[in-house]
C-alpha cells in the first residue's frame, strides 16, 4: 500500500472519529486543563487567542536525549530541521531558523542555532519540565524574531515553587551505542531555595536502515541503489553540563540566580559502511566536527505593586558561547557569541477592563568568527524593543491586542545596517456554547534580515555549499491570518485551525546554478511569498475495566511557494498522526503513528522526498516495589523504515536512524 493510500485510510479515520466525538458514549475522563505559562494571561490553552501546546515533564523524560525539534514534532504544524542525529531545529508552520524563537524561561537559549542549519539548539533537557510551542500573534512578546512562533522551555531549578528532591537518572540506547548520567537536587531552606544539576551523554555512530543517499540521488549520480543496514560516519555526541541556582523567596519578592555550563562534541553525518566493511578502510572525504561550549548566567527578579500595574518582572541574561569546526582534524571555522539581555515588564490586571503587560527589551549579541572556513564576518547585533499586550473579557467576547516596536542595528564586513520594525496582532473569540469556540487573529509583521542573511560569503563546509549573503535585503513584511475552532466536553476535544502568511519580500536561499571550487553557489534573495496550511486534531479520553485510555488523530498540510508559484524549499509534508496512551496502575503505555506523504512541489535545486510511516512506542513504569522509581522505556522507529524528513538539508545524505530501544531509570529519593 502506498503512502497516499495510507494517508486515505487514516483521513477516513478522521472523519470516524470526528462523528465519534458528537455521539459517542464513554466512562467519563476529563482532558486536563492546561495553563499556558508563556501567556500573560495564564490561560488555558484552549482559551487563548492562537494555537498553543504545551508539553509535560513525562513527555519530556521520554525523549531528554533528542533534540528540541524531536519533541515538539508530533504536534499539528510542527516539523524538525534535522542536520543528523544531534541536530533538530523546530520548524513551526513551514518556518524555521530566525523566523522562530528558541527560548529559555522567556529568553534566548543563547547558542548559534540561528546562523546555520548544522547549528544545534543547546539545552538541556534534564533541567526542562515543561516546554511550551506558541503559534502565530501569541509570540509577539518574544521578539521580531519570531514570525512563524516560538518554542519556550522551562528549566525547573528557576522554579520558586518547586518543592525538595534528589534525584538521578542512568540510561542508555541501541542505535547508537548511546549512555546517559543525570542527578538532580533541590532544598529549600526557609525562603531561600538552592538546586543543582548535571548530566552526560555519549553516543557512537548511528546505524540506519539502507543505503545512506536517497534513491534520487543514487540515481541521479548513476548509482546503484542497494538496501543494507549500515553505520553512518561521523555522527558520534558527548555533551556534559552542570547547573546551579539559588532562589530567595519573600512573601512580595522574588530573585533567582541561575548559572550552568554546557560542553558538547558532535559530527556531522559524512559516508556510510556496510556491516562487512573493515573498520580500518579510510575514505577520502573527512566529515565536520563541532566543538562547542556554552556559559550560561540568568537572573529573574519578581514584585507584586500595589497599583494599576500589579506585579513586575525584571531578568538578566549573559551567555559566553564558543565553537570550533573541523575537518580532517583541522579547524576550519571558529565561532564566538557573546549575548547580554535585558527585560522589564510590567504586568496590569484591570485598567478599564484590560488586562496584559507593557514590557522593554535590550540586547547586544557579539559574533566573532575567525578561519580559513568562516564563510560569516565578526558582527554585532543590538536592538530595543517594547511590546504591549493586553486582553479583555466581554461576556461570551474574547479580545486580545499586541504591538511590538524594535530597532535594530546590525553590522558587519563594514556595512552596518538600521531597522525599525513594528509588528502589530489582533484576535478576537467568541464562546459560542458552554464548550464551543470560535475565533481568529490578524498580524502584521516586519522582520529585518539575519546575519547570516546579510553577511555570508563564502564556503559553509558543513552544509557541503558556498553561500552569498546580500547587504542589500530588505525587511521583510508578512501579513498573518488565522481562523479556529475548538471543541472540549469532558473526555472530548476538538482542535481545527486554518492560517495563511503574506509575504512581501520573503527572503530565501536559492541555488545559483554556479559552482566555486567544485561546490554549488547558493544565495539569499528576496521575492514576495505565500505558507498557508491547515491543522486539525481530534481527542477522546475514557476508562475501560480501570484503565484510562486515550486516542488522537492529527492531520496537518502546508504550501509554500514564492509569488511565481514556484514552491519554497523544504515546505513540510502532509501528515496525519494516530496517538493512543494507556494507563493502568502504575504503568502507562503509548503508541505513535505518523503517516507521511511524498513531498514532491520542490524547486529546482532540491530533490523530492519519499513518504515514509513512523511508529514509535513507550513504557513509563513506576514499580510499586521500589518507592520513587521511575522507568521510561522507548523504541523509536520501530519498524526500522527508511525516514527522510523533507526539512533536513541532509535528508539526500542520510536518513534518520534506524530501530532504537532506549531506556531511561530515574530513582528519586
Amino acid at each position: 500500500m502506498s503512502n497516499r493510500s495510507y494517508l486515505a485510510l487514516a483521513s477516513a479515520s478522521i472523519f470516524a472519529l470526528a462523528t465519534s466525538t458528537a455521539f459517542a458514549q464513554t466512562s467519563s475522563q476529563t482532558i486536563d486543563e492546561v495553563v499556558v505559562l508563556s501567556s500573560p494571561f495564564k490561560k488555558s490553552s484552549d482559551d487563548i487567542i492562537s494555537e498553543t501546546h504545551v508539553i509535560s515533564s513525562d513527555e519530556i523524560e521520554k525523549n531528554s536525549g533528542t533534540t528540541l525539534g524531536d519533541i515538539i514534532k508530533d504536534i499539528p504544524g510542527i516539523d524538525v530541521a534535522s542536520h543528523g542525529p544531534e541536530v533538530g531545529r523546530p520548524v513551526i508552520r513551514g518556518l524555521s531558523g530566525r523566523r522562530t524563537g528558541s527560548l529559555v524561561n522567556g529568553m534566548t537559549a543563547g547558542d548559534i542555532s540561528d546562523t546555520a542549519n548544522d547549528h544545534a539548539n543547546i539545552i538541556n533537557f534534564f533541567d526542562i519540565d515543561r516546554v511550551e510551542l506558541l503559534k502565530g500573534p501569541s509570540a509577539l512578546r518574544y521578539g521580531a524574531f519570531a514570525t512563524s512562533g516560538v518554542v519556550n522551555s522551562f528549566n525547573r531549578l528557576l522554579d520558586p515553587d518547586a518543592g525538595d528532591a534528589a534525584e538521578i537518572s542512568v540510561g542508555g540506547s541501541t542505535v547508537a551505542d548511546g549512555s546517559t548520567g543525570a542527578f538532580y537536587g533541590a532544598q529549600n531552606l526557609n525562603n531561600i531555595k538552592l538546586s543543582v544539576s548535571g548530566f552526560d551523554q555519549d553516543s557512537e555512530e548511528i546505524k540506519i536502515p539502507t543505503h545512506a543517499e536517497s534513491n534520487f540521488e543514487l540515481i541521479e549520480e548513476g548509482e546503484e541503489i542497494i538496501d543494507v543496514s549500515q553505520d553512518v560516519e561521523n555522527t558520534t555526541n558527548d555533551a556534559d553540563g552542570l547547573s546551579a541556582s539559588v532562589i530567595f523567596g519573600g512573601p512580595t519578592t522574588s530573585l533567582a540566580l541561575f548559572a550552568n555550563t554546557i560542553g558538547k562534541t558532535y559530527g556531522i553525518p559524512g559516508h556510510a559502511h556496510h556491516e562487512e566493511e573493515e573498520e580500518e578502510e579510510e575514505h577520502e572525504e573527512e566529515g565536520v566536527v563541532i566543538d562547542l561550549d556554552k556559559e550560561t548566567f540568568r537572573g529573574i527578579l519578581t514584585g507584586q505593586l500595589a497599583s494599576a500595574f500589579t506585579s513586575y518582572e525584571a531578568s538578566i541574561h549573559v551567555t559566553n558561547f564558543n565553537q570550533a569546526e573541523s575537518e580532517g582534524g583541522a579547524v576550519g571555522t571558529r565561532f564566538g557569541r557573546d549575548i547580554q539581555e535585558a527585560k522589564f515588564e510590567l504586568l496590569n490586571d484591570d485598567i478599564l477592563g484590560w488586562r496584559g503587560l507593557v514590557g522593554i527589551t535590550i540586547v547586544d549579541n557579539e559574533l566573532s568568527t575567525s578561519g580559513d572556513e568562516a564563510f560569516l564576518p565578526n558582527s554585532e547585533h543590538e536592538a530595543t524593543s517594547l511590546h504591549i499586550i493586553q486582553a479583555k473579557n466581554s461576556g461570551e467576547w474574547s479580545t486580545e491586542l499586541g504591538v511590538r516596536f524594535d530597532d535594530i542595528r546590525m553590522s558587519g564586513n563594514s556595512v552596518t545596517r538600521d531597522f525599525e520594525t513594528y509588528n502589530l496582532s489582533a484576535g478576537i473569540a467568541r464562546q459560542i456554547s458552554e464548550n464551543t469556540f470560535i475565533g481568529g487573529s490578524i498580524s502584521a509583521s516586519e522582520r529585518a534580515p539575519s546575519i547570516s542573511e546579510l553577511y555570508s560569503a563564502g564556503y559553509h563546509a558543513a552544509a557541503s555549499r558556498h553561500e552569498r549573503g546580500d547587504t542589500t535585503l530588505s525587511t521583510e513584511e508578512a501579513l498573518g491570518t488565522e481562523i479556529y475552532y475548538r471543541y472540549s466536553n469532558g473526555p472530548r476535544a476538538v482542535r481545527l485551525a486554518a492560517f495563511n502568511n503574506d509575504f512581501d519580500d520573503f527572503i530565501y536561499l536559492q541555488g545559483a546554478g554556479i559552482q566555486i571550487e567544485e561546490n554549488d553557489v547558493y544565495d539569499y534573495l528576496q521575492n514576495d511569498a505565500e505558507i498557508y496550511g491547515f491543522e486539525a486534531s481530534f481527542a477522546q479520553t475514557g476508562t475501560y475495566r480501570g484503565a484510562a485510555w486515550s486516542a488522537e488523530i492529527s492531520y496537518s498540510d502546508i504550501t509554500g511557494e514564492l509569488d511565481s508559484g514556484d514552491p519554497l524549499r523544504s515546505i513540510p509534508t502532509e501528515k496525519i498522526g494516530l496517538f493512543g496512551k494507556l494507563d493502568y496502575d502504575h504503568l502507562s503505555m503509548g503508541l505513535d503513528v505518523i503517516f507521511a506523504d511524498d513531498q514532491s512541489d520542490v524547486p529546482s535545486d532540491q530533490h523530492p522526498t519519499d513518504g515514509y510511516i513512523e511508529v514509535n512506542a513507550d513504557l513509563l513504569w513506576r514499580p510499586t516495589f521500589s518507592s520513587g522509581t521511575l522507568v521510561a522505556f522507548g523504541i523509536d522507529n520501530l519498524l526500522n523504515q527508511e525516514i527522510r524528513y523533507h526539512t533536513s538539508e541532509l535528508k539526500d545524505k542520510v536518513p534518520e536512524a534506524g530501530r532504537n530501544f532506549k531506556i531511561l531509570i530515574t530513582q528519586s529519593f
